[in-house]
């Protein structure tokens, strides 16, 4: 392979998205004999831009590698000592996904995980422990946990990684076949091919790099490939075949080509849908190139199907494959609580450093105060420096040391597990997010963004495919000014009651073809009635004949002759099944020809061009030769697109556009369709510029464009189309939920404003009778046009002339579209006072009330009932910076948002700007493609596996099938997760606060000499096994309501937004409650167990250790016991955290006393022999705690009673429905008790007395009556019948 470089400089190939599809390579234009095409530049050093060169080689390289190469390779140190250059290519097809390898594993892990300032902390008082003298406590104390943290983590990112490199083994080590001379098929594995060998790839098999299809086994000279494993999408994709290679089956035959041609390929890029080459003859540059684009590329990954075998040429391999240069990790997101977290432990850090400092000084007061004390043996030597400004910083050191207990080290860890079981053990397993008809459960494809889901502020969603089923149905059409597919009602999908052709099916989505007036005007000459000839529209035939040519579905027979299409959109799937039905069936397509049967009649168009359509074009044609013998361009797109590319006044266009918008107010998905026949000449001369735009290797997509510019225009209208995609299950009630809960919706769509303002009413973001707001891009260009000095019907072309005649300049145009935006909000106002006059009694007065709307506060927040409507157009003049602000302030003050025509680009900007603008936690959800920037710029993304592949579900942070499931996942398990790790988190710091605290006051007992009385490992084993159990029941299990009241009350939702369980004031109680629980122990610890009270019959007082142990057991037992206190539901993995981690303390200290004295130390047989046979020790375990809870239980209750919350009050009503439902049923059994007795299964001879007018009787039908429960609880529950009483 040989690199060569343009003398221009450096290549900027277009962006991505390129879906233009070139001629078909080997066709000959007309008037060109065969073995000429139109002339174009060569492409050769004189042209600029950077480019490789691949050269075929039909010898294969057999690749063998050392041992230590291999071992090197194993390790990672091949790649580092290997590193290529930028640009340079790719040495081998070797793949690495692995984030890790044995070399770089340690530094990259413990540099990020030292990245945490917890953890960093813990590191620096480790590495000040271990000097020598200066620690009051055991190295031990403060490594041993970070050491756990550390190793859990790591453990954890190794057997992720692990996973990684074995996958990455398994496919390095795949088979393929490369072709070699003689007809020989040398077996290589994938990791062993180089550019340039030419590989035979079977049918089901994964392409192993990225080839240039040479031949296939397909009659049409094109294969078909499924790149699920690139972009989702699970329709098949037509490849064509190289010209001058079709037809290939081994190496001999390409000696030839190898010895003329080299292929040339722009630099490897990420751009999957873009790919500039060409076929370049180097015997003769000067010869015409063949241009090669995406459509002759089969990339990496991809998966051949119905195709028995390709042949294709390798032109990129391993890192340089465009599914690797797409392989970037996703950036880590952060949620919103571990933000607070991270600062928290800062302040905590912060007030550690504060306390150590204060404590230093006592010390350094005392020792002032104090000289002379023998026994403190301060002589000045190292570490006892004494009084001095040394002396403090050593004894700061030391207290730092000491309260390390207050840095929640753990907590990290601890959060990472609850979070990954939640979603192992909650979310995915939710049956209720489970979608049957496809098999699709929910899916979270991160573990990190729980609680984010229970704060939800604003829902950013797309619409079709998302709201919408996107199973596309062809209801109406406009042909010759005529509307069909409207039946009688003017409901779009309501089905006729006609005789209808055999091959029609009444149950078909396509309710057009049930219109029995689109059946005449189609019906073919001859054929029918006199009266059904007379309605024939030849109109109508051309239609549908254009609707089932022009596009790229691929056809496909089944065993039992039924055909399914394979369609790249289920709007394109709909049109070609709608014509299907009325008689056009695509029967097959190749490259270079397209198979029609039209009503029995087999016809063939010659394909020539096809401008496939894309987000920027929003159009697509083709080119084709048609029976009889004409060339015709074919076009279909958006109306805005073709309507101005049409040619002078059009006799249709009135009815057209009328028929439109009656196709927008019914919320159907609209295109229109056009054509122009092309002359011979005109072709000829438009396709020499079309292939020198194919073959550019500099700007090809701007030169293609302007090629399909020249082209497409001066068409003729032919008609319009309706596409109906109803809503999807659930969807009205799921967003009435959301909003009700004070989440804000915003749907973006690319439809027009009026199908949207439909879709929106359908789905209840706009109420009944809720006043919209508009706002086009028509309001600013009239404002522009009137201050320029003309008129509304001005024209654009007379618009652009007087605004460039006029001496208004860019900051003039800046103000006034300002104040288009001021008018907008002005009348949003209007609207709110309104209806506040409405629903209120007294009048505020209007500039009362202008007052308090212009708050940020209140428009943010509140939201008036009213809808905004925004067109792309207008977006993107209010996307401006200057007028940001003015457009957040608009939107914010409507209660919900619906944005039309707006590109992927506007749906991403518009999350990034509610995000930074409105302080609120967004989540963006979609489903197809051009989604994808939405749900990744958003906080949560949400991808939905609908009809348009997998981008969306591959790009998102969770997965769900139906938008209905939203509501799930928000209102019940985000709502959970954030109340539960809220409460775990503040638990956790809860206990660490108590903890570290009553170390803390005990140096002030203790003359501030930095002595502690616990001892070290019990210390150490705090977070790690002592109260470890408790934090996890809580986040994993901890729930206040049921998940059913969870949805029937969506406001307890508004907590989450207004984070009501983890804020200041939240976090400070807890605090405030720990530092109260701390100086109960304190106090009965220090008076209670003074050291001259006798506790043993030895007469032996108590000393410092006894105290420890007494103490640290009360820590556990109030920690513990507070807990249950805040529990709500209590299960069986709250009784197991309490009482194993309790039984784990005494447990420990058991076993620990046990040991050798030189291991036990202090504890030495402590509990058994001093602790435990002591009354006040167990006398304390009951007294001490009751003080501390009781003061906090007593608050909590009082707090219920005075200020309840909104859980509080539902838990109420739950409660009370329980005992009222009690009650019911337990009179009901005695009623029964009471009745039963009385109802005989045989003839006793006996039959109870009948009245009529009792609810517990009923006429005895025979001797034998039967006695059935639901039926006296229905008549229970029902009362009496109407109109009668009871005696």
């Amino acid at each position: 392979m040989d690199a060569a470089k343009g003398a221009g400089g450096t290549y900027s190939g277009p962006g991505e998205g390129l879906t233009v599809t070139s001629l078909p390579e080997g066709h000959v234009p007309p008037g060109h004999p065969p073995d000429q095409l139109p002339h174009q530049a060569p492409l050769n050093e004189s042209e600029p831009g950077d480019y490789r060169d691949v050269q075929l080689s039909t010898t294969p390289i057999k690749v063998t590698k050392t041992l230590w190469q291999r071992i090197a390779i194993q390790i990672g140190l091949w790649g580092l000592l290997n590193k290529r250059a930028p640009g340079e290519p790719a040495k081998t097809n070797q793949i690495t996904t692995a984030k890790y390898t044995i070399i770089s594993f340690l530094p990259i892990n413990l540099y990020q995980q030292f990245m945490r300032l917890a953890n960093l902390y813990f590191l620096v008082v480790a590495i000040l422990q271990l000097i020598p003298g200066l620690a009051p406590t055991s190295w031990f104390t403060t490594v041993f946990p970070l050491v756990v943290v550390l190793a859990v983590n790591a453990i954890k990112e190794a057997y992720d990684d692990y996973h990684r490199h074995k996958n990455d083994k398994q496919v390095n080590a795949r088979i393929c076949q490369v072709l070699g001379l003689g007809g020989q098929e040398h077996p290589t594995p994938w990791n062993g091919l180089l550019v340039g060998d030419v590989v035979k790839i079977e049918q089901d098999q994964e392409l192993p790099a990225d080839l240039i299809l040479l031949s296939s086994s397909d009659e049409g000279n094109e294969c078909h490939v499924e790149t699920a494993n690139l972009d989702g999408e699970t329709n098949l994709k037509s490849k064509a075949c190289l010209g001058q290679t079709a037809g290939v089956t081994t190496a001999d035959e390409l000696v030839d080509f190898q010895r003329r041609n080299v292929v040339r390929c722009e630099l490897p890029n990420a751009k999957l849908y873009k790919f500039d080459g060409a076929v370049v003859n180097r015997l003769d540059p000067s010869q015409p190139h063949i241009p090669l684009t995406v459509d002759n590329l089969l990339l990496r990954g991809c998966t051949l199907r119905k195709t028995s075998w390709v042949i294709g040429l390798v032109v990129y391999i391993g890192e340089d494959t465009k599914v690797m240069m797409n392989h970037v990790p996703s950036a880590r997101k952060i949620t919103q609580m571990e933000r607070h977290m991270n600062v928290l432990v800062g302040y905590m850090l912060i007030w550690v450093l504060f306390s150590s400092i204060m404590l230093g000084a006592g010390d350094q007061i005392f020792n002032g105060l104090n000289h002379g004390f023998w026994y403190l043996q301060v002589d000045g030597t190292w570490p006892e420096l004494g009084q001095g400004f040394a002396g403090w910083i050593v004894q700061t050191i030391r207290f730092i040391i000491l309260t390390n207990g207050f840095i929640p080290i753990s907590l990290y860890i601890t959060l990472e597990m609850i979070k990954v079981l939640q979603c192992t053990l909650m979310l995915n397993q939710d049956r209720k997010m489970y979608h049957k008809d496809s098999d699709t459960p929910f899916a979270c494809r991160t573990t990190s963004l729980n609680e984010d889901l229970g704060q939800v502020g604003y829902v950013l969603s797309d619409k079709t495919g998302t709201l919408t089923q996107n199973v596309m149905g062809f209801v109406w059409a406009s042909i010759n000014g005529v509307l069909y597919g409207k039946p009688a009602d003017g409901k779009p999908g309501t089905a006729f009651e006609p005789e209808l052709p055999s091959y029609v099916s009444k149950s078909t989505s396509h309710s057009l073809a049930l219109d029995p007036k689109v059946h005449d005007a189609v019906r073919p000459p001859g054929a029918g009635s006199k009266q059904s000839k007379a309605l024939a529209d030849p109109a109508a035939s051309n239609f549908f004949t254009l609707l089932a040519v022009c596009n790229t579905v691929v056809p496909q027979v089944l065993d039992d002759g039924t055909f399914v299409y394979q369609a790249a959109s289920p709007d394109e799937e709909a049109l070609v099944e709608g014509a299907a039905q009325l008689g056009f069936r695509l029967k097959h397509r190749t490259a270079v020809d397209v198979e029609l049967d039209s009503h029995g009649e087999v016809l063939h168009y010659e394909v020539l061009a096809i401008l496939e359509f894309d987000s920027d074009r929003k159009r697509m044609s083709i080119i084709c030769r048609c029976p009889d013998g004409r060339i015709r361009l074919m076009c279909k797109g958006a109306d805005g697109v073709i309507i101005e590319r049409l040619h002078g006044e059009q006799k249709l266009l009135a009815s057209v556009q009328a028929h439109l918008e009656e196709m927008s107010q019914a919320g159907l998905r609209t295109l229109c369709v056009a054509e122009k026949e092309i002359s011979e000449e005109d072709f000829a001369a438009w396709m020499e510029q079309w292939h020198a735009a194919c073959v550019a290797m500099e700007e090809r997509e701007e030169k293609i464009a302007a090629a399909s510019d020249a082209i497409e225009k001066d068409l003729n209208l032919l008609g319009a189309t309706a596409v109906e995609d109803k809503l999807q299950d659930g969807v009205p009630e799921a967003v009435d939920a959301l909003v009700s809960s004070g989440i804000k919706v915003w749907v973006m769509t690319g439809d027009k404003i009026g199908t949207a303002i439909s879709i929106a009413n359908s789905c209840r973001l706009f109420s009944p009778g809720m006043p919209l707001v508009i706002l086009k891009e028509q309001d600013f260009e009239d404002a522009v046009n009137q201050a320029a000095g003309g008129g509304l019907r001005d024209t654009p072309d007379q618009r652009h002339s007087r605004r460039a005649a006029s001496s208004l300049t860019k900051e003039d145009i800046v103000l006034i579209e300002r104040k288009i935006l001021k008018e907008k909000r002005l009348e949003v106002q209007r609207h709110a006072y309104a209806q506040q006059q409405q629903n209120s009694r007294g009048d505020a007065g209007w500039a009362t009330f202008t007052s308090d709307f212009s708050s940020p506060d209140h428009a943010i927040t509140q939201g008036a009932a009213v809808g905004l409507v925004i067109d792309g157009g207008a977006l993107s003049v209010a996307l401006h910076a200057e007028h940001i602000d003015e457009l957040v302030s608009l939107c914010t003050s409507c209660k919900s948002v619906v944005c039309c025509r707006v590109s992927p680009q506007q749906k991403a900007s518009v999350t990034k700007l509610v995000q930074v603008k409105c302080k609120a936690i967004t989540l963006g959800i979609g489903d197809g493609a051009n989604d994808v920037g939405m749900i990744q710029a958003a906080h949560l993304g949400v991808g939905i596996s609908g009809q348009e592949g997998m981008q969306a579900v591959m790009s998102s942070d969770f997965a769900i099938a139906q938008f209905r499931f939203l509501t799930t996942l928000l209102l019940v398990h985000g709502r959970l997760s954030y109340f539960r790790l809220s409460r775990m988190i503040c638990f956790f710091l809860y206990k660490n606060l108590m903890f570290g605290i009553t170390i803390f006051i005990f140096n002030a007992f203790a003359l501030f000499s930095g002595q502690f009385m616990y001892n070290d490992f019990y210390m150490t084993l705090f977070n790690i096994l002592f109260t470890s159990l408790m934090p996890l029941a809580i986040g994993i299990f901890d729930r206040d309501v049921d998940r059913k009241k969870c949805v029937k009350y969506p406001s307890m939702y508004k907590q989450g937004q207004r984070n009501e369980n983890f804020n200041l004031q939240a976090i400070g109680g807890w605090l405030v409650l720990a530092c109260y629980q701390a100086g109960v122990i304190m106090t009965f610890i220090m008076i209670g167990h003074d050291s001259r009270i006798i506790s043993r019959w030895s007469g032996q007082p108590y000393t410092m250790f006894e105290s420890g142990v007494c103490m640290f057991t009360i820590v556990i037992l109030v920690v513990h016991l507070e807990a249950m206190q805040v529990e709500e539901q209590w299960q069986w993995p709250h009784h197991v955290a309490v009482w194993v981690s309790i039984g784990i303390w005494w447990l420990y200290l058991l076993a620990y006393g046990a040991f050798p004295i030189r291991f036990a130390a202090d504890l030495y047989y402590m509990f058994i022999g001093v602790v435990a046979p002591n009354g006040q020790y167990w006398f304390y375990c009951l007294l001490v705690p009751a003080a501390c809870i009781l003061p906090s239980l007593f608050w909590r209750n009082v707090r219920r009673l005075l200020y309840p919350t909104v859980q509080d009050i539902v838990r109420e009503a739950v409660s009370m429905d329980k005992r009222t439902q009690e009650q019911i049923q337990h009179d009901e059994e005695r009623e029964m008790k009471a009745f039963k007795p009385e109802i005989h299964t045989k003839n006793t001879g006996f039959v109870p007395p009948y009245d009529r007018n009792s609810r517990h009787y009923k006429p005895v039908a025979s001797s034998r009556q039967i006695y059935n429960p639901r039926d006296m609880q229905h008549r229970v529950a029902g009362g009496p019948p109407q109109g009668r009483r009871h005696h």
